[in-house]
């Protein structure tokens, strides 16, 4: 059964010394009461923090954006349950698609925990050699945005949207500064 809720601490309504009323509120991204060890599919989004464009240059992947996508596709050497199915890195942001195989221990956090911190690492080294410039603040945003593929035609949305969406890019929003 599903516990609603966890025991919150420090007590409620105080945190600081400040009323828990006056700190923002984290929208809740994930599935109330869905494990996220289970076998199947999963669509994944992370976003750059601020979104700040890192990835391409003139249009195509610059050494950031291939050093991103290395670890994406070491993925399944690292976890050997994983198998990608899709993946694309964009200027701000990445699309991953796979499939997990039940595995004790194992979920979805902690994949994209590990791809975050592993990538994050790998970025700050090429800082210290003066390969990449410096960032501020994080690296990449705090959460990321899922999705429980349940559906064959969701399944076949997804992979066409991934394939799609560096074509589509010049459409986005933040598409004037890619190229910065």
């Amino acid at each position: 059964a599903c516990v609603e809720g966890r025991p919150k601490w420090p007590p409620v309504g105080q945190q600081g010394g400040k009323p828990m009323s006056d700190y923002p509120k984290r929208k809740i991204v994930r599935l109330p009461c869905y494990d996220y060890g289970e076998t199947g599919y999963y669509f994944i989004t992370i976003c750059t923090h601020e979104k700040v464009c890192r990835f391409w240059s003139n249009g195509k992947l610059n050494p950031c954006g291939q050093l991103v996508l290395r670890r994406i596709q070491a993925l399944p050497e690292r976890f050997p349950t994983l198998q990608l199915d899709q993946a694309v890195v964009m200027p701000n942001h990445v699309h991953l698609l796979f499939y997990l195989q039940r595995q004790e221990d194992l979920s979805v956090m902690k994949i994209i925990n590990w791809f975050k911190t592993i990538t994050t690492n790998d970025y700050i080294r090429g800082v210290k050699a003066g390969i990449f410039p410096p960032y501020q603040d994080h690296f990449w945003q705090r959460s990321f945005y899922d999705h429980v593929v349940r559906e064959e035609r969701d399944l076949q949305e997804i992979r066409q949207y991934i394939v799609n969406n560096p074509i589509k890019w010049n459409l986005d929003r933040f598409y004037e500064s890619a190229d910065d």
